[in-house]
């Protein structure tokens, strides 16, 4: 049976009440009312798509407001009730209010307008400001043209550009196992600054801290410029020198820069600490899923939109990962049917937030380490969840 619209209900049942009162009964009785929910849905996922879908309607509404209380009214108002509204009366105030202008401030003098007159709101001249286009959920988003920047640098095998570019990222609205952004996703201030600062058309490698893996109660997106020379003072840059061809950009930056320079606050990178990292010689931060990874070009004058490209294999498929801290230590390619059996099984534990079986895990990999690991790497998504890039381009255009 299908759920019960608002108008429908508040037509029956909630016709009587306030407003405010009306939707918080419909909410708790209607969308979140006791129901049985199903394994590849549960409560908790339908409460954060409800949370995320009336941020997104609040919103839409708040720009909506702003356009329709920006818009001036086209009809002129009289300055009183005792005159007439018709055409002569507009016309005695026009040239009224001329007369005064001109007596104020000398014979021959032009009445104020602002200095850049691009769209005429009756007799006032109001600058317009183009804005970014919205986000039409494809792997490549923005002004294409400018990715021809990437094409001159050195062999990436993150950076994938084809001609499908009509192609969008499927929702993970419904997914088991897909990391959730958090209420809040920001640029620091000195990043921002040289972001702001830099040449139009430059390019850019994207990083996206995932703050549920980190401990943290937002994300944070950090943009590195790629420059031919560091200029004093410039902190957010790489040297094109310092890519090297057929390797990843991202992963190349995470394991040697930011490992070096670890935030304080940050105490495990989902489950490891630093010192683990550092000890483990075959795990990279770059392994512990805790970055998404894009590339991006700034937009150049003449067009607000810059273009960012969603693929980077070299994070994303760790992030979209899933991770367990009873992984057998051993190939997969040396299980035997009765192992990898126990092993698919605590995939699908890890990947719907289950505890894994124990009991079976012992009885298959007897006297085998269990370590923390992720699961699923090759065949996980090398592009951002669409619920990401979504955020990622509100983020970056509302500056």
């Amino acid at each position: 049976m299908a759920t019960k619209s608002f108008r429908d209900w508040l037509s029956e049942r909630g016709r009587n009440q306030p407003i405010e009162k009306a939707r918080s009964a419909y909410i708790n009785s209607i969308l979140f009312k006791s129901r049985s929910y199903p394994p590849f849905y549960p409560r908790v996922q339908a409460k954060q798509d409800f949370d995320e879908a009336f941020a997104t309607m609040l919103d839409e509404f708040a720009e909506t407001l702003d356009k329709r209380l920006s818009k001036r009214s086209e009809v002129p108002q009289p300055s009183d009730g005792k005159k007439g509204s018709g055409t002569d009366s507009g016309k005695n105030q026009d040239q009224s209010d001329k007369d005064q202008s001109t007596s104020k401030s000398g014979g021959g003098a032009k009445p104020f307008t602002t200095s850049n007159p691009q769209e005429k709101d009756g007799n006032t001249i109001v600058a317009k400001k183009d804005k970014p286009a919205p986000y039409n959920n494809k792997v490549e988003y923005g002004n294409l043209a400018l990715r021809t920047v990437f094409v001159r640098m050195p062999k990436n095998p993150d950076l994938v550009m084809k001609t499908d570019t009509e192609r969008e990222i499927s929702s993970d609205a419904t997914l088991w196992g897909i990391v959730r952004p958090s209420r809040v996703m920001n640029i620091s201030k000195e990043n921002l600054k040289e972001f702001e600062e830099a040449d139009p058309g430059t390019p850019w490698l994207g990083f996206l801290r995932i703050g549920r893996r980190v401990g943290l109660e937002e994300d944070r997106i950090a943009l590195i410029q790629i420059v031919q020379s560091i200029s004093p003072g410039l902190k957010f840059v790489v040297p094109v020198k310092e890519l090297i061809a057929g390797d990843p950009w991202h992963q190349y930056w995470l394991n040697r820069k930011f490992a070096a320079k670890a935030e304080p606050k940050i105490k495990t990178w989902n489950g490891w600490n630093l010192d683990a990292l550092k000890k483990e010689k075959t795990l990279r931060l770059t392994d512990t899923g805790s970055f998404y990874g894009f590339f991006m070009v700034k937009a150049i004058d003449s067009d607000p939109n810059h273009y960012i490209n969603f693929r980077c294999a070299s994070l994303n498929q760790y992030a979209n990962a899933v991770f367990s801290d009873v992984v057998p230590d051993v190939p997969t390619a040396k299980m035997s049917r009765e192992q990898l059996m126990a092993f698919r099984n605590l995939t699908e534990a890890a990947r719907g937030g289950f505890s894994p079986r124990m009991k079976e895990i012992e009885q298959h990999f007897p006297d085998i380490k269990l370590r923390r690991a992720a699961l699923e790497v090759e065949t996980a998504s090398k592009k951002l969840p669409l619920s990401w890039a979504k955020a990622v381009v509100d983020t970056i255009n509302k500056f």
